[in-house]
């Protein structure tokens, strides 16, 4: 079970107070805007982590709105975000960035609408809650071949469908992300579009951040190498998530 915080409550909603006002200041520097965006991000996750209930994907829903909101006013700090997602190995962490990631990656895909918009971020931000229920050990040494491991697609969906409300692109990616193109992977052995949308776009962005910020016995890579990486694993993503990927990246 997930353990109760009573401590990540109020600083959650404390840092998403701190960048609502900051946001609606026309005079912050664009740098302190980005930082706040983060900080409130990484606190939503955070709370996440450890309080699971209608309020913290509330706040989790609020700082991605405010996410897409600053990133369609202004194109340059969703780029200034970006550049501050190779920072850290946490879970928490993890799921800001790949929320980060994956409104930066439907921008190229064409969907322009804020809901749709909000939802994709929100989909990459909650994706992965389920490896919090889950052991990180594995005594094979690659978790995705671990039973108990798999199940965290399962109970991710559980947990993300039982809040009302949630889109189905939350769920989806919840049980999905780790489907590949070529299929015949868990937990439904599903191929090319026949994956979810929202599953397949929280495959790329989990796997890029997974290079760029710990890879096992070695160094991170930069984001070049991760792209190019990541190319040569045919038949694990699609390909044209991949492409919007690179020019996400480079808006």
């Amino acid at each position: 079970m997930y353990v109760q915080s009573s401590h990540t409550g109020p600083y959650a909603r404390g840092a998403f107070e701190a960048v609502r006002l900051l946001l609606n200041s026309t005079n912050a520097p664009a740098v302190d805007r980005v930082q706040a965006i983060r900080t409130s991000a990484g606190a939503a996750a955070l709370h996440l982590d450890h309080n699971l209930g209608i309020q913290s994907f509330q706040m989790a829903r609020d700082i991605t709105e405010l996410t897409v909101a600053e990133a369609l006013e202004s194109p340059e700090s969703l780029t200034a975000l970006i550049k501050m997602t190779y920072v850290d190995q946490d879970l928490h962490c993890h799921l800001v960035n790949s929320s980060i990631y994956a409104i930066a990656l439907a921008g190229p895909l064409g969907i322009s609408a804020v809901d749709r918009l909000v939802a994709i971020g929100l989909a990459g931000l909650l994706y992965d809650l389920g490896m919090a229920w889950t052991s990180r050990r594995s005594s094979t040494g690659d978790p995705d071949l671990e039973p108990v491991v798999r199940q965290h697609v399962f109970i991710g969906r559980d947990l993300v469908q039982s809040v009302p409300g949630i889109s189905r692109e939350v769920r989806d990616a919840a049980v999905s992300h780790h489907e590949r193109w070529d299929g015949g992977v868990y937990p439904a052995g599903l191929q090319s579009m026949r994956i979810p949308l929202s599953g397949r776009i929280c495959a790329v962005v989990d796997t890029f951040d997974a290079l760029t910020t710990t890879v096992p016995g070695g160094t991170p890579l930069g984001a070049f190498q991760a792209l190019r990486a990541m190319s040569h694993m045919p038949g694990r993503f699609d390909p044209a998530l991949l492409r919007a990927l690179v020019v996400g990246l480079s808006a």
